[in-house]
């Protein structure tokens, strides 16, 4: 029966958690408030966003030394933390060099964006931007080449939050002098990303971001930061936050304020969205409770002794389970719900439930919340196998008495 196809897989992974290989979480937060003023207007509340946003992680369990903000208030007091071109490209390299595949990495970028006239190229502006030079774009920071960094991340989750769309970016010394063309807001589409980075833009092609003063934010990042803190997340999420709610919750709630507030348009885009499931920014860590790298929920399951098999006097009880006592010596971990298809295809490349199933089965459609199905016994192990090489820990299938210890839940019934 090993090879038997099972019509939906019960994959509730369980593995013993070595802590020292726990995944850790880490950030970089850059916003920049004022420029030189003969290249930049200044803005007014990019300090404010990051700092939230930092604020909210480290309330959420990110550790303090992985968390890098970079702004001019930060840097007064270290020079390393000023958002200088330099400094920026230095934090850079030195955060995610070290990285493993099983942190995640969320950047967020809040200041001018320009894109030069008759160029692809976009650039996000850091303290001493100088976009007047036409012949040295060394003052600034391309996205290119921060995408090109993340790329050679080992990370297996990368975030880029962008809020650097400005309508009007220029000072009016530099306009008035004629020295350099930007390319309008209705010309400058966000640059296209391939890889495993998932990056959420402030607003869509042809569109600008908009402060609000009431908010004394950024609209964007102001719901960006709120579903950091958990609006966007539901009861099953066990405090964590997936890309999936962030790119949801602050898409809608920011096209909605700035349509009501300024009777404007601001859409939020996002790319790479097929990404997106595999990446939680916040994961719910504590003593009953993780999520993996991948978006698994597992539940800690503690030590204890149950009755395993069935009441031969209750309905609908199997004979042949005959009832006897059996003991859990060792707490686990188990998955909250079966594997879902999201997980499985991002794991193994596969989607078994399309290419197995037939009209007697039209209840396990194809959909990345259902689970995963027509899975046998040697492809849920190889599963757990490359899960566990990815992860650095050790994934395996539950025995059946973990199994349905686990199920029962402190039940003595029939059905649990």
């Amino acid at each position: 029966m090993r090879s038997r196809l099972l019509p939906v897989v019960a994959i509730l992974i369980s593995f013993f958690l070595n802590h020292h290989l726990m995944a850790e979480q880490y950030a970089l937060l850059v916003g920049v408030k004022k420029y030189y003023p003969t290249e930049l207007t200044s803005l007014r509340y990019t300090e404010n966003d990051v700092t939230a946003i930092s604020d909210t992680l480290l309330k959420k369990g990110y550790k303090k030394n992985n968390v890098i903000l970079m702004t001019q208030t930060t840097g007064s007091s270290n020079p390393i933390l000023l958002p200088t071109s330099r400094n920026i490209r230095k934090q850079f390299k030195l955060l995610l060099g070290g990285l493993t595949p099983s942190d995640t990495v969320l950047i967020a970028l809040s200041g001018h964006g320009v894109q030069f006239e008759g160029q692809g190229q976009h650039y996000y502006c850091p303290m001493d931007a100088e976009v007047s030079d036409r012949n040295d774009r060394s003052s600034l920071v391309s996205l290119t080449e921060v995408l090109d960094t993340l790329s050679a991340c080992r990370a297996a989750g990368k975030v880029l939050l962008v809020d650097a769309c400005r309508d009007d970016p220029l000072a009016n010394v530099a306009k008035s002098g004629g020295r350099i063309s930007l390319e309008t807001i209705s010309n400058r589409p966000p640059p296209v990303l391939e890889g495993g980075t998932v990056a959420f833009f402030s607003c869509a092609e042809s569109q600008q971001s908009f402060e609000d003063p009431d908010l004394e934010h950024g609209v964007f990042f102001y719901f960006v930061n709120k579903a950091l803190a958990g609006e966007a997340g539901d009861e099953r999420s066990g405090g964590s936050v997936s890309c999936d709610d962030l790119v949801s919750y602050a898409r809608s709630a920011t096209a909605s304020h700035v349509r009501v507030k300024f009777r404007k348009e601001q859409n939020p885009s996002s790319r790479n969205l097929k990404d997106l499931q595999e990446i939680v920014l916040i994961k719910g860590v504590g003593p009953v409770g993780i999520v993996n790298s991948i978006g698994i929920r597992l539940k800690l399951i503690p030590p204890g002794k149950f009755v395993m098999g069935s009441n031969p006097n209750a309905k609908g009880a199997k004979s042949y389970e005959a009832w006897h006592d059996v003991e859990i010596t060792k707490s686990f971990y188990l998955g909250a719900t079966e594997v879902t298809q999201h997980e499985w295809f991002s794991v193994m490349k596969t989607k078994p439930w399309e290419e197995r199933a037939d009209e007697n089965f039209p209840m396990y459609k194809s959909h990345h919340r259902n689970p995963a199905s027509f899975i046998s016994w040697e492809e849920a192990s190889e599963f757990c196998r490359k899960l566990s090489a990815k992860e650095n820990r050790v994934y395996r299938l539950p025995t059946e008495a973990e199994w349905e210890y686990a199920c029962r839940a402190g039940t003595k019934t029939a059905f649990s």
